[in-house]
């Protein structure tokens, strides 16, 4: 599953689910000013579930 290929992102800039939930939750804009991501605005506690939902999926 998702949880057990790192690194994750385009870049590989994040080595776990709890860095990319976070990055999503915050989303910084984006260089051109222009972003299609918005902040999920996830508290701690619904961050810590996402991330505990997303390592249940495996193949």
């Amino acid at each position: 599953g998702a949880a057990d290929r790192p690194p994750y992102m385009h870049a590989g800039q994040f080595s776990t689910l709890e860095e990319v939930v976070a990055h999503y939750s915050k989303a910084p804009p984006s260089v051109e000013g222009v972003s299609e991501v918005h902040p999920l605005d996830l508290s701690d506690r619904e961050r810590a579930a996402l991330v505990a939902f997303l390592k249940t999926l495996s193949d």
